[in-house]
């Protein structure tokens, strides 16, 4: 490799009493060299799209070795010391998802604002985790591209982690545990505890974010103590644990249903998992999905997933162990500071995509019962006097073609009421900071009459994408900038409130979440809120207290 310069700076901080790598590059160069606890790296000089900031990106860093053949189904094993300089100029592999990606995908990007040579305080990091159901999504540039965070002097990091039947695979024993997803997560925090502060980034200023199963992850990590002292802060976009759609109930079964539809005839868990990892990764990923996306309609539509994270039992690298919903309510979980919340119609986007509710309003008109919380656990004696009440509170006694009915039931019943619950049983423990994002720019409004805001919006708002950002206006630029600016002052002080008079002219304070559901709207103007009635959320506790029976996993 002919490199024509660089150059690391080796600042020592006696005050702080650690190394830190202050990394920069002159013009003449466009490479940064930083050496890691598993060998040197090579980083690329790029510049922000928005302000032409200079930043350095190192791509597909690997913190973990291949999980390929008896590493298959396994907990991820730390990548090994690497001899002369690993090349970061440019992405690596995503995990394999449909039939494309590759198991050599357990890598890291990291963005690094460039910095002058006096400025030699450590940087706070955000840790991304992608989102994507559990099956599908990487951590790669295109998807989040980080340019407003670099922006306003975040280090951003983003990891691929395995996805689908290959994440999420339990058996329920030492076969396959499952949760392999959630470990690669955590083994890839491990490294960056490890590791930021060679990048000139603050170890004990680590921020973890997500975005729908992103988020879920966050929240897992927050209650696993697999993931203890390994971030201070957390961020969750619209997902949490008690969503229907994050926990799997019953792993073995799907398991040996899986081997079933896919010919494994297995008598035992140890040789079914050794049939799955004789099978090639993309037909067994391919397959896998195909069968999990037609079974979702075809069985029930709230089934959701079928590999995504699931209680193990209790071994020496359990991540989850105990019912998510109880280890909230009880306080046993990570105590960090919280910022979460949803967009105002996250189930907006079936106008886009009718034929895909077809099969809901046929199962639902047909199978009434279907309607109820999965994880209510409420008596067979009262399941018609339950179903009857909610029927008739939902849909007046008639579900039909509704899709405006059908819209709000699924904001509620898959996000709204598992966010809002989550933040309540959070807020006994910790600070939470409590968001609903309302604001409908423009380009968002040619998606359909009165669609709103669907899941996923509100990233438009904190990434750069190439076909909806440069069409913003002046209001949508301003609700970024007041975005990423709150975004950043959590990820730095715990507190998200904008003191900018600019971006924050009435000064309203962000507070935190309390009882009677304070919360923070960001919408064309900024304001604080108690009132979540348009989702009837006070309706569904009650149905909750009136016919469910504790312990929860779910809500």
């Amino acid at each position: 490799m002919i490199m024509t310069f660089i150059r690391t700076v080796i600042f020592v901080s006696c005050i702080c009493g650690y190394l830190a790598f202050k990394l920069f590059s002159d013009t003449k160069n466009s490479n940064v060299l930083v050496e890691t606890t598993k060998g040197w790296v090579l980083g690329k000089e790029e510049k922000t799209v928005n302000l032409g900031k200079t930043y350095v990106h190192f791509a597909g860093i690997p913190y973990a070795k291949p999980p390929v053949g008896d590493l298959r189904f396994a907990p991820p094993v730390p990548i090994d010391s690497w001899e002369g300089i690993l090349d970061a100029t440019k992405e690596g592999t995503v995990c394999v998802q449909f039939d494309v990606g590759n198991e050599d995908c357990l890598n890291l990007n990291i963005y690094v604002p460039q910095r002058s040579n006096s400025d030699t305080k450590p940087l706070s990091v955000i840790f991304y985790i992608h989102g994507g159901f559990f099956l599908f999504g990487n951590g790669g540039y295109v998807f989040q591209a980080p340019d407003y965070f670099i922006e306003e002097e975040i280090i951003f990091i983003t990891c691929n982690y395995r996805l689908g039947i290959l994440g999420f695979l339990s058996t329920e024993d030492d076969a396959s545990y499952g949760n392999w997803g959630l470990k690669d997560q955590i083994l890839a925090l491990q490294w960056v505890k490890e590791n930021i502060e060679f990048f000139g980034g603050d170890k004990n200023s680590i921020t973890i974010m997500g975005q729908s199963a992103g988020s879920c992850s966050v929240n897992y990590l927050i209650q696993s103590p697999k993931a203890k002292d390994l971030f201070q802060k957390a961020i969750m976009h619209s997902g949490t644990s008690l969503t229907i759609w994050s926990f799997v109930a019953e792993p073995r079964k799907i398991a040996f249903m899986m081997g079933n539809l896919l010919g494994i005839d297995a008598t035992d868990s140890k040789e079914l998992v050794q049939r799955f990892r004789e099978m090639d990764a993309s037909s067994l990923s391919f397959m896998s999905t195909v069968i999990n996306i037609v079974l979702e309609f075809i069985y029930d539509p709230k089934n959701g997933l079928m590999f995504a994270p699931t209680i193990e039992p209790y071994h020496e690298g359990a991540v989850l162990t105990e019912r998510s919903y109880e280890s909230l309510a009880t306080g046993r979980f990570n105590k960090v500071p919280v910022l979460m919340g949803f967009v105002s119609q996250e189930g907006a986007d079936i106008y886009q995509s009718f034929h895909k509710i077809r099969p809901y309003l046929f199962i639902y008109d047909l199978f009434q019962e279907k309607l109820l919380p999965n994880d209510l656990n409420i008596p067979e004696s009262v399941k018609k006097t339950a179903t009857d009440e909610v029927w008739a509170q939902l849909f007046n006694g008639s579900l039909g073609f509704s899709t405006t009915e059908l819209r709000r039931f699924i904001t509620e019943d898959q996000f709204v009421r598992p966010i809002v619950e989550t933040a309540r049983l959070m807020a006994q423990h910790i600070d939470v900071y409590f968001y609903r994002f309302s604001y409908l720019g423009e380009s968002m409004e040619e998606d359909g009459p009165g669609i709103g805001n669907s899941h996923g919006y509100d990233l438009y708002y904190l990434f750069y994408y190439d076909y909806y950002t440069p069409n913003q206006n002046a209001t949508d630029i301003l609700t970024r900038r007041r975005m990423i600016r709150m975004w950043k002052n959590f990820a730095t002080t715990s507190n998200p409130t904008l003191k900018d008079k600019y971006l924050n002219p009435d000064q309203t304070i962000w507070p935190v979440y309390k009882e009677n559901g304070t919360y923070f709207n960001i919408g064309e103007k900024l304001t604080q809120r108690t009132n979540l009635s348009a989702y009837r959320i006070h309706w569904w506790n009650y149905i909750y207290k009136k016919y469910g029976t504790r312990p929860f996993s779910t809500y």
